[in-house]
Order: structure tokens, then sequence, then C-alpha cells
């Protein structure tokens, strides 16, 4: 059968458009007051394992072909999609949805914070993706004082394999550094990647926290707040804490209703609320796997603070020979890259954009 020049042609043009990346790019606030959402989930509906965040300022620049329905999730807000259009600095506007206590009896058996904890304990491996995994991630680590003076920058994408025993080797695809004060040349030379190495730490089920141990969660409350809606699933927050010493006192769990996986785990600091440790987890087919990481650390009696942010984009084809994966290494021309720091470094891959505090004192 000939088929028509005319057809070919049409044919090309059609799968150019949907193979070629557009960037969307645009600013999440809260409907009401205006804010800015940090860590909102911007994604493609149809394409799940493709997305990324929003960073401290609610900015976002995400690649996507043209075939994408670019959805807008957050904790406690309903769930946007839009028809996104390429290259336009959009202004998405969400609204909150209140927390109601509803759906939280079956018949005559009342479900409690502790007893959802409990379930959502037994079945962490039968939700969660483990072994072996393999992930694209994007990261990011900043030092800056509580002033916000900014000494560092360290930023890389890479590929990340987890075996059977979850621990974590690497394969470094581009990095980039930038050092702007003499404590941050003197850091990014002596630590190098202590910070990014702790990337093991946001596996749910390498470094389980005491609050989700099923024998050491007897010392802690759990109280359920209320349901709300995620990716449009309901999911129920729950409330940890402990009088108990330990390192992690407070924070919360959002417990999807349906399966009992963890959507997202929050630890606060027990002193004033900050979050200290945030990660998020996506549903992809039947597994939960982790979408995004934020860490922030303050050192002891000092200043200095470091706060990481990780995206994840799970892989299920084309994998790497473990035999290509290492140990985290410094490449040693690492600063040449402290003078490109534009947002063209990271055309096509997925990333965060620098917060508007950072690129205010970068302008200088």
């Amino acid at each position: 059968m000939i088929i028509p020049k005319e057809f070919l042609l049409l044919f090309f043009c059609v799968n150019s458009m949907i193979s070629q990346k557009y960037k969307f790019e645009g600013q999440i606030i809260d409907i009401q007051t205006k804010d800015p959402i940090a860590f909102a989930n911007i994604y493609c509906a149809n394409q799940p394992t493709i997305g990324t965040m929003s960073n401290s300022s609610g900015r976002f620049i995400f690649w996507a072909d043209a075939t994408c329905d670019l959805t807008i999730s957050f904790v406690g807000y309903q769930t946007k999609q839009i028809i996104p259009k390429a290259g336009n600095n959009m202004v998405i506007a969400i609204e909150p949805t209140p927390f109601a206590l509803e759906e939280v009896t079956v018949g005559a058996k009342e479900i409690t914070g502790r007893g959802l904890i409990l379930e959502a304990i037994e079945k962490l491996k039968e939700n969660h993706a483990v072994e072996p995994m393999h992930f694209d991630i994007f990261n990011r680590v900043v030092m800056f004082d509580t002033d916000s003076t900014l000494h560092h920058i360290i930023e890389f994408s890479a590929e990340i394999f987890q075996n059977k025993l979850l621990a974590t080797r690497y394969k470094m695809n581009k990095l980039r550094a930038g050092a702007y004060t003499n404590k941050g040349r003197e850091d990014l030379k002596e630590h190098s990647f202590m910070a990014s190495k702790k990337l093991d730490f946001d596996n749910i089920l390498k470094y389980r926290e005491d609050f989700l141990k099923r024998g050491k969660s007897k010392s802690y409350d759990y109280m359920l707040e209320g349901v709300t809606l995620v990716n449009k699933r309901k999911v129920f927050k729950i409330k940890f804490s402990t009088e108990k010493p330990s390192y992690y006192s407070t924070g919360y769990l959002f417990v999807d209703k349906e399966t009992k996986a963890i959507v997202k785990k929050i630890i606060l600091d027990n002193k004033n609320d900050k979050v200290l440790n945030e990660v998020g987890f996506k549903q992809i087919g039947a597994k939960w796997y982790q979408s995004y990481a934020y860490n922030y650390h303050q050192g002891y009696k000092t200043n200095k603070i470091n706060e990481r942010i990780t995206l994840f984009t799970p892989k299920f084809e084309n994998q790497v020979p473990r035999e290509e994966f290492e140990n985290i290494k410094m490449p040693e021309s690492v600063l040449e890259f402290t003078n490109d720091l534009n947002v063209s470094y990271w055309d096509y891959e997925t990333f965060v954009p620098l917060p508007d505090w950072i690129l205010e004192q970068i302008k200088k």
C-alpha cells in the first residue's frame, strides 16, 4: 500500500509536536491570601512518572510534551488541572479544602490515629516500592546563616540505584556549585557531598523513625485531625507526638484512606514548629514511590543552616547496569561552575528553580 505524502507529513508533524518538550513556568499561590505555596506537586496527570514541585517562593519550571495535562496538588487544597501554555509565566491560584472529621467510623468500629498508623506500618512493604529501585534525581544543598546570608549552593542531577539491602549508589550526570563567602568556599572543599549523601535517609523503609516502628510507637500519641484530599484521593491527617526523649518528637503523617500507604511525612522542630524534614510519595500503579524530600538542619550552637531539596523520578525502563553505579564522588572541577547559575543550565531536565531570596543575593 502506498501512503500519500500528505499523510506522512501530517503524521511526522503530529509526532514531532508530541515528542517536543515545552517549558511551563509559573507560580502557585493561595487563592484567598495570595501567599506563595511551597512544595506543591506539579505533574502530568496522564504521565504519572513526570513531575516537579514549587520552591519556597511558589515558583516552578517544568518541561513536558504537548500532551501533558498539567495538574497541581497540595495537601489541604483542591487539586487543579489546567491546559498550560508554553512559555507563559502563569500564576495559578488554588483553593483550600477544609479538613473535616468525616467517615472516621466503619459501622460500630471507631477509626483512631493509632489504629491507622499500626495498619500503615504493617503495610509499608506492601505499599511502598523497594528493592531494587532506580531513580533519576535532582538534588540541591544550600548553606546559609539564620540572617539569610548565602554561603554556597551545590546542585546535581544523577541516577541512583537502591539494592535489596537499600544501599544507595550514584551515577552522576551533571553538577554545578557556587560559593559566595569564604566560609562557603571552605565548607564546599572540606565537606563536599556529606549533606547530599543523606539521600539514604529519605527511604521510608531503610531509616524508619520510631513513630513508624510498631514497638517504638507505644511511646507516641497519634491524633486523627481529619480527612482531606491529595491528588483527588482521601487521606487521613494524623499528628504524632511524644513526651519521651526523642530526636523526632512531633510531626504529621498523611495516610491514604484506601491503601493505608504513607502519602506524606512531616517532622517538626518541637520548639517552633519549623519543618525539619518532609518526604512526599506518589502512587504509580499499585505502589507508592518517593516523589520529593526536604531537609532543614541547623548546626549545634551555630547560625549555619544546610537546606536540602531532592526530586525523585522513578525509572522503569532502560535500567542502567548496577556496575555503572558507584559511591558518590565530588569532582575536583566542581568550582568551575560558580558563575553558571542561570536556569538554562537545567533546560529539558526536571529541577526546582532557585527561590527569590537566593536569586536576589546572586544578582548583587
